[in-house]
């Protein structure tokens, strides 16, 4: 394929992979237990978690090109420590449905990936019920030519379903991440 007809291609997927305007009825602020990272963060720790996320997102995707992001903290697993919840976009990184919805725990050696979860849009946040141990998950999903649905997302014992298009419809719960643009990581 042309270089011309990639660079279109990538613009196309960036603009259905929620680098557009939010809708109107997507334009929920996050809740206040959730901690939003990124450019748009403040705050000392959210610029400490921003740098070393954007550092992950680097490491683990190098190869994939422009690379884009929107993430909050919050505690997943009960322990008291947060989870980093990291929507990462790019133009090899999402399709029609979506992108991918990283979850990324913090360890000594810095975050590690625990769960990804493909054709992801945006918003998605936290429900209040959990399956062993974790917090429940909701994502929107849509595109391919599918509606929009907003479904559930849970812990499998290794990881949060990996398609978001496999998981059962559910209600909205707490929104985490709303359906802004997304931050690029220069």
């Amino acid at each position: 394929m042309p270089l011309a007809a990639r660079l279109s291609a990538a613009i196309a997927l960036c603009a259905l992979a929620g680098c557009n305007a939010p809708k109107d009825s997507e334009t929920e602020e996050p809740a206040a237990e959730a901690t939003p990272v990124g450019p748009e963060a403040a705050g000392a720790q959210g610029d400490a978690d921003s740098a070393a996320i954007e550092a992950w997102i680097r490491e683990n995707y190098a190869e994939m090109g422009r690379l884009m992001y929107r993430s909050a903290m919050v505690d997943l697993d009960g322990d008291g420590g947060a989870e980093a919840l990291v929507y990462v976009g790019g133009p090899m990184l999402c399709g029609t449905g979506g992108c991918s919805l990283v979850v990324l725990a913090e360890g000594e050696e810095g975050f590690r990936k625990v769960s990804e979860t493909s054709v992801v849009q945006m918003p998605f946040g936290v429900l209040d019920n959990s399956t062993d141990g974790w917090r429940d998950l909701w994502v929107t999903t849509y595109g391919g030519g599918a509606p929009e649905v907003t479904r559930k997302l849970v812990w499998t014992g290794e990881g949060y379903t990996a398609n978001a298009s496999s998981g059962e419809e559910a209600a909205a719960g707490e929104v985490l991440v709303d359906a802004a643009a997304l931050s690029p990581i220069d």
